[in-house]
C-alpha cells in the first residue's frame, strides 16, 4: 500500500512517537509523511531511516493559500491508497485537501482525551468541533488510540460509527529491561547503582500538572527517605523559571535533576526506580508503557485508559492530587524487594503481550486494507 501520512507537526509528543513506531514496523508498505509544520524532533528521525518526509510550514498569513496548494499537490503527486491524519489540524485541513483532490481513502487519528478549556486553546477546541461536524463526510474511519476519547469525542457530534479503538503501541525489543543501561546511565548521573533514584518523562505543560509532581515529591521528602529525582523532557531545564521557582519553594535542590530532552528514554526509565506520572490529562500515556516494558514500577494518576495499562489500582491516584500521589508512592515504597520484582515482570507481559508495536501496527492495517 501508498500510505500518505499528514501530521500537524513532528515534535516530542505521542502522536509523532506513534507514527515513527508505526512506519518504522511497517515496512512491507510506501509511506509518505507530510508535516503541516517543521521538521521538529523527529524529521531527522524519519529522514535517518530513509523515509520521504515534506514540511509544509503553513502559517496564517498570504502564503496559506499557496501553502494548501502545494499540499494538494503532493498528495496528487503521491496517488495514496490510503491518507492518515494525526491531530486536529491535521485532520481538519489534511483531511478536507484529501478530499478535494478525490482522495477519498481518509482516516483520521485522535490522541486527544479531553476537551476541557482548562487545558486546550480555544482554538483547538473549535477545530475539534469542526472535526465533529466533518466526521459524517470527510473520513471513512476514525482511529481513536482510548476508550476515553471516544467518550468525550461523541459529546461533540464525531461519527459514532466511523470510531475504532486501537491503544497505543510500542517496540518491545527497544523497550526492555538492562542493568547495563542501568548502570551506564546512573553513572553519567553520578548516581550510585544502589542510590533510590525516581523520575518523570514529560514535557513542561500545563497538562503535565508539575505543580502537583513538586507537592508530592516534597511529601516524599518529608518522609526522611533519601533519593534523588530526575525530570527528562523539552523545557524541562534550568532556564526554567516555574520549575526552579518550584525547586526553591520546596527546598529541592539536591533531590531534582533537570534533564531536559534526552533521546534515550529506554535508558532513563531502566535507570529510574520508579516513573510517575502525574498528568492532568493523557489519551493512552507511551510513558507507562515505556516504563513497564523496561521493567520499571510506576504510578499515575487516572488519566485516559490508564486503568487498562495498570492492573493494581494501588498505584493510580486522583489527578491534581498530591496526597492520592503520595499515597500511591507510599503503596510502591512498601514493597518488598520480592514483590517488585514480581510486578515488574507481570507488566514486562502485559506490555508484550496487549501493547506492543507490531499489535498496534496490524490493526491499523487491517483497516487499511479493508478499505481498498
Amino acid at each position: 500500500m501508498r500510505i500518505v501520512h499528514i501530521i500537524t507537526g513532528l515534535e516530542d509528543g505521542g502522536a509523532e512517537a506513534t507514527l515513527y513506531n508505526f512506519v518504522n514496523n511497517s515496512d512491507t508498505n510506501k509511506h509518505f509523511i507530510i508535516s503541516l509544520r517543521g521538521e521538529g524532533k523527529y524529521g531527522k528521525k524519519f529522514r535517518d531511516k530513509g523515509f520521504e518526509i515534506f514540511c509544509i510550514n503553513l502559517s496564517l498569513d498570504f502564503s496559506f493559500l499557496k501553502k494548501i496548494i502545494n499540499l494538494a499537490k503532493i498528495i496528487k503527486m503521491h496517488d495514496p491508497d490510503i491518507i492518515q491524519t494525526w491531530m486536529y489540524h491535521a485532520n481538519l485541513i489534511g483531511g478536507i485537501t484529501s478530499y478535494l483532490v478525490n482522495k477519498r481513502n481518509i482516516v483520521w487519528g485522535i490522541h486527544h482525551s479531553t476537551l476541557s478549556p482548562k487545558l486546550n486553546k480555544k482554538t483547538t477546541i473549535i477545530i475539534a468541533k469542526l472535526n465533529g461536524l466533518l466526521s459524517h463526510i470527510v473520513p471513512k474511519k476514525i482511529i481513536m488510540c482510548a476508550k476515553r476519547s471516544k467518550i468525550e469525542h461523541l459529546k461533540y457530534g464525531f461519527n459514532k460509527r466511523k470510531i475504532v479503538i486501537i491503544n497505543n503501541g510500542i517496540d518491545t525489543k527497544k523497550f526492555k529491561r538492562s542493568f547495563e543501561l542501568r548502570r551506564r546511565y546512573r553513572e553519567k548521573l553520578n548516581i550510585n547503582i544502589k542510590e533510590n533514584l525516581y523520575g518523570t518523562v514529560a514535557r513542561h505543560d500545563p497538562s503535565k500538572d508539575h505543580i502537583t509532581l513538586f507537592k508530592t515529591i516534597n511529601l516524599i521528602k518529608k518522609t526522611g527517605l533519601k533519593f534523588k529525582y530526575l525530570l527528562v523532557g523539552k523545557n524541562i531545564d534550568k532556564k526554567n523559571l516555574q520549575l526552579k521557582k518550584l525547586i526553591n519553594k520546596y527546598s529541592l535542590q539536591e533531590i531534582i535533576i533537570l534533564k531536559g530532552i534526552e533521546n534515550d528514554i529506554c535508558a532513563v526509565m531502566n535507570a529510574i526506580d520508579l516513573h510517575i506520572t502525574s498528568s492532568l490529562s493523557e489519551a493512552f500515556p507511551l510513558v507507562v508503557l515505556e516504563s513497564m516494558a523496561c521493567g520499571t514500577l510506576c504510578i499515575s494518576t487516572d488519566v485516559g485508559d490508564v486503568k487498562d495499562i495498570l492492573r493494581n489500582k494501588k498505584f493510580i491516584s486522583k489527578i491534581e492530587d498530591e496526597n492520592s500521589l503520595f499515597k500511591a508512592f507510599q503503596e510502591f515504597n512498601k514493597l518488598s524487594i520480592k514483590e517488585k520484582n514480581t510486578i515488574s515482570i507481570i507488566n514486562e507481559k502485559i506490555v508484550d503481550k496487549d501493547f506492543s508495536i507490531k499489535k498496534m501496527s496490524d490493526s491499523y492495517l487491517k483497516i487499511y486494507k479493508d478499505l481498498i
